[in-house]
């Protein structure tokens, strides 16, 4: 994803194609006007700065940063197939803001948004580099976490559960159910996901505000 430019003496047409060819950005033959290699180097940095914003974009949750479906999908699918390749371990957390629909209709949208972003920003602040946390849509995130196994997962969700439950987001009091899955080598993609979900549904038909973890 580095720009690269050709400084060369190879001033041929052939040479010039095959360079660009390559993946270079650009291409000057030699003798250099510095000049003019600056001004081409400092509009490759401003191309290179807005694809990099387009990307962020494209990739992120506008409201929350984190990734969003579109990504998130992608993503999981090259986790998935690396796990099962190298036979290391993989879980998935999902998780749900508990009775949202009600905060938007006592507090108003604009502080269910402030809700959204505040335990954004704790999935955020608890995610390690390998992880992908992502938001699915409305009130509901899912994190992959990279060499984690089910018991560690379990862990790290319950952590999470309680940083929102004592965080109170906007100054009112938030909780959010869990589901915790590891994969297993038969597990596609849409059953990883699926099998996490229905360990969410459970955490709420018990109750909310807990962690519960797929039996398989």
């Amino acid at each position: 994803k580095i720009p690269i430019i050709f400084v060369t003496g190879q001033d041929s047409v052939e040479e010039e194609e095959f360079g660009l060819s390559l993946g270079a950005v650009d291409y000057i033959t030699k003798p250099i006007h510095p000049s003019i290699v600056k001004a081409r180097v400092k509009t490759h940095i401003i191309l290179k700065n807005q694809y990099d914003l387009l990307e962020k974009i494209a990739l992120r949750d506008q409201l929350t940063k984190l990734y969003n479906r579109h990504h998130f999908a992608d993503a999981l699918s090259g986790k998935v197939s690396s796990s099962i390749r190298h036979s290391s371990s993989l879980s998935l957390l999902i998780l749900d803001i508990d009775h949202f629909k009600s905060i938007n209709d006592t507090y108003g949208h604009g502080v269910g948004d402030e809700v959204l972003r505040d335990v954004a920003s704790i999935l955020l602040r608890n995610a390690r580099a390998e992880d992908i946390a992502a938001r699915l849509g409305g009130e509901e995130f899912v994190i992959v976490l990279d060499n984690c196994n089910l018991e560690d997962a379990i862990k790290k969700a319950e952590f999470l559960r309680q940083e929102i439950e004592d965080y109170y987001p906007v100054g009112i009091d938030v909780t959010a159910s869990f589901g915790v899955i590891e994969l297993s080598k038969t597990d596609t993609c849409v059953q990883f996901l699926d099998y996490a979900d229905q360990a969410l549904y459970q955490a709420k038909k018990e109750g909310r505000n807990r962690v519960v973890a797929y039996k398989r």
